[in-house]
């Protein structure tokens, strides 16, 4: 019998921190679901360490599989070929579900089933606090959805595609954008503390350029309602000088390609 929820966990020499975030997950009074821990090759004692849990717990259903990756996202996209959960989280190897309650209150719920996506707060110091709340189409611009508050069904990816790798720290953001603009995919917000977010992880530490001065042109591509003209070239100058500042010649070209044409559009 499948799962309800494929738990995905990418590991790289994550030994002494590993055991925290799956005693985490194992102690949810809700038990419908798989864990799957994607390794990009540890030289550390991860191997050892899951071989501990995986003995310790053998009622829980937990793969470990070891495979070269090019980055966090693609590691991700590789234990997505894996699930057999009707939904996916991810979960950072650093981070914990923030009480044993999480998955009962939101897959006890049978309303919350309906939606594509469910979505809900983390807790961190980066954060002084609770981050998240629902958002907005003005507010997804500025501010990313941390996929650690985040339940997929798994046909999202069939739909919106994979985590764009090129984007090293922020393919999350990217990815957000895709599902939250689609009106074909139902979401839902619910006002509850999913994770403990363990700040300087990856994406917390490494500034994404690449994506940072793809965002604003994504962003308008993706959002079908109507801004007011000033505040789409205020966006589009701040894109220019994102540009500039990368010398990046090429993408600036894009972006006063977009520029014109929404002035002699407006």
């Amino acid at each position: 019998m499948k799962p309800e929820i494929s738990i995905i966990i990418p590991t790289y020499n994550s030994g002494i921190i590993l055991t925290g975030c799956l005693e985490s997950i194992i102690g949810q009074t809700f038990k419908d679901f798989e864990i799957i821990i994607q390794d990009g090759c540890s030289t550390d004692d991860t191997n050892e360490r899951v071989e501990q849990i995986i003995s310790r717990y053998p009622e829980i259903k937990i793969s470990f599989f070891r495979q070269k990756d090019d980055g966090i996202y693609d590691a991700m996209n590789q234990a997505l070929e894996k699930v057999s959960g009707r939904f996916v989280y991810f979960l950072g190897s650093d981070d914990r579900l923030h009480d044993n309650n999480v998955l009962e209150e939101i897959f006890n719920n049978a309303s919350n089933l309906f939606y594509d996506v469910i979505y809900g707060n983390v807790y961190g110091s980066r954060f002084n606090g609770i981050y998240g709340g629902e958002f907005t189409e003005d507010r997804i611009l500025n501010d990313n959805i941390c996929h650690q508050g985040i339940f997929f069904k798994r046909s999202i990816f069939d739909k919106v595609g994979l985590y764009d790798t090129r984007y090293k720290s922020l393919a999350d953001w990217d990815h957000n954008f895709k599902w939250f603009f689609d009106a074909n995919i139902k979401k839902l917000f619910v006002d509850i503390t999913i994770a403990d977010y363990a700040d300087g992880g990856f994406s917390s530490v490494k500034f994404d350029w690449t994506f940072e001065k793809e965002r604003i042109i994504k962003y308008f591509s993706l959002r079908k309602s109507t801004l007011p003209l000033a505040i789409k070239v205020r966006y589009y100058i701040s894109a220019i000088k994102t540009a500039l500042k990368l010398k990046d010649y090429i993408h600036l070209q894009k972006v006063l390609s977009k520029m014109s044409v929404i002035l002699f559009h407006a």
